[in-house]
């Protein structure tokens, strides 16, 4: 039995008000696959699929804090770490510091929220990643930009890792421009990671 899972908050305030940009969401789902273990049983696996934010929500997941039901992972459109991500914005603006900002931004985070934002990189789990990793990006993506799915596919283990670039499509929106690929590409995946487990 496999689960698609989506990145709901169980936690109460503080955790519950505030968007963690990962650091958060992880835990969470973290949470809900103990609760669907609990309620299935041990033997449960899990194929986890995020976009955007629930792409670095998955991504958080897939190294030392991944359980053993988890065994496949699909991210969409993920952003390294909320750093690059806040910095590739404000320069998009046309602000030519943005160190600036988004320092007093992570200042105020870590008081009010109460994490730090360098916290939601995903960059070292994605390189001990314990599972296959499915990355998807639309090259016409300028929201998290495109070369982010080029670092992250690099860093991952070659015998882990599988891209697919879809053409023309914009953020979280490649499965819209071009629905087959994007599922076929998902079916391939699925197909192959399990050839590969039996061999």
């Amino acid at each position: 039995m496999a689960f698609s899972l989506p990145t709901i908050s169980l936690r109460e305030n503080p955790r519950g008000k505030y968007v963690g940009f990962d650091y958060f969401e992880s835990q969470d789902l973290l949470e809900w696959i103990k609760f669907l273990e609990s309620k299935f049983g041990k033997d449960t696996k899990f194929i986890l699929h995020g976009i955007s934010m629930g792409a670095a929500t998955v991504m958080m997941l897939c190294a030392d804090k991944c359980p053993k039901s988890v065994k496949l992972i699909i991210e969409d459109c993920g952003y390294t770490c909320a750093k690059d991500q806040f910095e590739y914005l404000i320069k998009k603006a046309g602000i030519k510091k943005p160190e600036t900002i988004y320092n007093s931004f992570n200042y105020f985070n870590k008081k009010i929220a109460g994490y730090n934002l360098s916290l939601t990189d995903v960059r070292n789990q994605v390189k001990n990643t314990k599972v296959p990793i499915l990355f998807i990006h639309g090259d016409k993506d300028d929201f998290v930009p495109f070369e982010m799915v080029y670092e992250l596919y690099n860093i991952c283990p070659e015998n882990k890792r599988t891209i697919k670039v879809i053409h023309n499509a914009t953020h979280a929106n490649s499965a819209v421009v071009d629905e087959k690929e994007y599922f076929d590409a998902l079916t391939d995946f699925y197909y192959c990671a399990q050839s590969l487990s039996k061999s």
